[in-house]
């Protein structure tokens, strides 16, 4: 399959899956989004304490599950054992999700259900273990020709990006701040003397930061001139 970084058309990333109709960044909110027509499904990891990649977007787990504390200090059978349906509500009072058997997934899971699917991750801590865990379960899935990979924090995506220099990434939030400001100072090509190859092969920003309108035709033609895909 063509990798979706190489698309010529708009795409659709699914953000921690159909995160608004059933339990997100687990099997069936991608399932979910799948069915709705995303192109891609995005997700965010963290290393167990026994060494396995689980999907999830908040450090910790109380706000999706049944559980509370951080996800770096449980093993993968604790984090099993906990309904990522519990917190999901539509009007406060009812909870059409718990009990059923929803599940946080491991990153192996996901490329396991979804082979043919382009899948974006998200480093979400500063690890170099989690970019070398998500280097290796990558190589087991030989899955590096439908992933991009990136987070906002530099030092796990450039380590990553010296185990495998041939998968995508998007800029890390240095980079993604260097391109903004020689955007903004009208000279893009600037951003290549400050940023290091490999180079990210996309900017995955917020469409605003504070007063800061980033969602506009400066900053994506910028990008573009650079061969860089933007992903809001």
């Amino acid at each position: 399959m063509a990798h979706y970084i190489d698309s010529e058309h708009p795409i659709i990333l699914a953000h921690r899956g159909s995160r608004y109709l059933t339990p997100e960044n687990t099997l069936l909110a991608y399932e979910t989004a799948i069915e709705f027509g995303a192109d891609v499904l995005e997700l965010d990891v963290y290393l167990t304490t026994d060494g396995h990649l689980v999907v999830h977007h908040d450090p910790v787990v109380n706000r999706t599950t049944n559980g509370v504390g951080p996800i770096t200090d449980m093993s993968l059978a604790e984090i099993r054992a906990l309904d990522a349906g519990y917190r999901i509500t539509a009007d406060g009072n009812t909870f059409p999700y718990r009990g059923l058997g929803v599940v946080v997934p491991t990153l192996d899971e996901v490329f396991t259900t979804f082979p043919n699917v382009g899948i974006n991750i998200e480093i979400k801590l500063d690890s170099v273990e989690t970019a070398e865990a998500l280097a290796s379960v990558i190589r087991k899935h030989n899955a590096e020709g439908r992933v991009l990979v990136g987070g906002r924090h530099c030092g796990g995506v450039r380590h990553f990006r010296k185990l495998l220099p041939q998968v995508p990434t998007s800029a890390c939030e240095t980079e993604g701040i260097l391109f903004v400001l020689s955007s903004l100072l009208r000279v893009p090509r600037l951003w290549l003397w400050m940023v290091h190859e490999p180079r990210p092969a996309a900017l995955q920003m917020p469409r605003q930061s504070g007063a800061l309108l980033l969602a506009q035709p400066l900053h994506i033609n910028n990008a573009h001139s650079l061969g860089l895909k933007v992903h809001f």
